[in-house]
């Protein structure tokens, strides 16, 4: 029998307003039928009884990294379906974990992530979205693991995630549902080509190095607005 325990984890490292903005946003869904791991080691006592719900738990611990503590919540939730909405990502509305209870499968759920940076929103295009190439971190649900775990591999500084997704993908498989679910907002590390990324991505091949690289330069050629207008032109629609 499926079992149908979801937990959302929110990992949070960065500004309390971003942890707002995403706690909020699971506060306000219509249809409760989760628990939300909120795992930070700055959280005081006073935030903590702010944010408190009947369905949130705080894991509060000195990580030794992001991926450190995502890991951390994978082994407090193992048996469940598992959502990672970190802080500064929300829903895109209200109907989001009951658009989960309806799509609930042994494979692996990925719906639409918008992505969004100043006023502009970008929507995956249909064609992208199935293709074997849109794996959306905060839209992405792992079935429950009865067997062998996975975790995210701690060695990686930034694409642990991606990894992790398509790990999970290649043992369970997965269902597309096109619709819109989270918001992603660009900007951070991941989104930013730098020298900490480069250095990272030729860690891993030559190749991935090596448009990295080019990543960079554009980014600082064009700056932050037409980089994305340019590096999302394809494979989303701009709104």
């Amino acid at each position: 029998m499926l079992k149908k325990n979801i937990s959302i984890i929110t990992i949070h490292k960065g500004a309390i307003n971003n942890l707002k903005k995403t706690l909020n946003s699971i506060d306000n869904q219509k249809v409760k039928n989760f628990k939300n791991y909120v795992i930070s080691p700055f959280l005081s006592k006073q935030e903590i009884k702010k944010f408190k719900q009947k369905y949130r738990i705080f894991i509060i611990g000195k990580d030794k990294s992001l991926y450190n503590a995502m890991n951390i919540g994978l082994k407090n939730t193992w048996s469940d379906y598992i959502l990672f909405l970190n802080s500064g990502d929300h829903f895109y509305n209200n109907n989001a974990s009951h658009l989960i209870k309806l799509n609930l499968d042994k494979n692996c759920l990925i719906f639409k992530t918008v992505l969004k940076y100043k006023k502009r929103s970008l929507y995956p295009k249909k064609r992208f979205f199935y293709s074997n190439y849109y794996h959306p971190h905060p839209s992405f649900i792992r079935p429950p693991q009865l067997k062998q775990k996975i975790y995210f591999n701690e060695k990686y500084k930034i694409d642990a995630d991606s990894i992790w997704v398509n790990n999970n993908i290649s043992r369970y498989s997965s269902k597309k549902i096109f619709k819109n679910f989270s918001i992603h907002y660009l900007g951070g590390l991941s989104t930013s080509p730098n020298l900490e990324t480069i250095k990272n991505y030729f860690s891993n091949s030559l190749y991935s190095g090596l448009k990295e690289m080019i990543k960079y330069l554009l980014f600082k050629l064009l700056g932050q607005i037409k980089y994305y207008q340019l590096i999302y032109k394809f494979k989303f629609n701009q709104k």
